[in-house]
């Protein structure tokens, strides 16, 4: 059986296209024509809207949405960078070290410990448990 079929010469399949005598335009959209069916122009139509449509989101998201984040990017950067050298300011002021901070009943309020290390500090942010 798999002899008879390694024998046989590839056969290029040929393309089967769908039976309709709408015309395409340069960009493969479907163009209407004189006489033709009510589906056939709504589906060019529905073609040419989704052509447009992606059109309009492509040039939204390169022109709009791209500097957007890049600007968002770029100010959070001078953000921190302006907090940073604010929490060296204090640390100055303070001959090196971080000034006390006061313990407040409200804040940090732990109802059972962590189930990993000595059970105060979280998981990934481990200067969260440092008082």
């Amino acid at each position: 059986m798999f002899a008879r079929r390694a024998l046989r010469l590839p056969v290029q399949a040929q393309r089967r296209h769908a039976s309709s005598s709408a015309a395409r335009g340069a960009d493969g959209i479907v163009v209407p024509m004189e006489g033709q069916s009510e589906f056939i122009t709504k589906r060019a139509a529905t073609t040419e809207h989704a052509h447009e449509s992606s059109e309009l989101w492509r040039k939204i998201s390169l022109y709009v949405a791209l500097p957007g984040c890049l600007l968002g990017g770029l100010w959070t950067k001078n953000l921190e960078e302006a907090h940073e050298a604010h929490h060296h300011h204090i640390v100055e002021q303070n001959g090196g070290e971080e000034p006390e901070k006061t313990p407040y009943p409200y804040l940090r309020k732990l109802e059972k410990k962590f189930p990993w290390g000595d059970g105060e500090k979280p998981l990934f942010n481990t200067l969260l448990g440092q008082d």
